[in-house]
């Protein structure tokens, strides 16, 4: 499945043409130009299920939507066995190695490498919370969750001060 970004704006929006390979060798195409012909959630869900390895769009102005990127990451995981073999113990171990890789991109300036580290630690992520059976997006609520309502301020020295009660 290839994908083309025709015009600027929200994810949504934008006209697409998708061109999938059928198994039968024959070509079927699928176009979108506008909201009158797909509501949001098809699209995504249409974009959700192309073969992403052949992604050929990257507009750096364009958001891509976390529960597509998440859901072509867990297909990742799942060609690849780290959710039926992997465990726990090794992802979080590949996770310190990607975070001592951020702690060094950032050391240096590398901004390059802080993207890839950032990127590569959710993906390590995402997989561990596979493993223990939890959805990331429960993690991150969760996590939202507990700081949303806390008070404080980060001081001069980068510490976060919380306010007491």
């Amino acid at each position: 499945m290839k994908y083309r970004q025709q015009t600027d704006g929200p994810l949504w929006e934008i006209a697409v043409t998708c061109v999938e390979n059928m198994s039968e060798g024959g070509w079927q195409e699928f176009t979108s130009t506008s909201m009158d012909e797909m509501n949001k959630e098809d699209f995504l869900e249409a974009v959700a299920n192309t073969d992403h390895k052949n992604l050929i769009a990257h507009p750096d102005d364009t958001q891509y939507d976390m529960n597509i990127l998440t859901r072509w990451i867990k297909d990742w995981h799942e060609d690849r066995k780290i959710t039926t073999n992997g465990n726990s113990l090794t992802q979080t171990v590949k996770l310190g190695e990607e975070m001592g890789e951020l702690c060094a991109a950032i050391v240096r300036g590398d901004k390059d490498n802080i993207v890839d580290s950032l990127g590569d630690m959710y993906v390590v992520m995402v997989a561990i919370a596979e493993l223990e059976g939890f959805q990331i997006s429960e993690c991150v609520y969760h996590a939202y969750a507990e700081i949303k309502d806390r008070k404080g301020y980060l001081n001069e020295q980068g510490n976060f001060i919380k306010e007491e009660i």
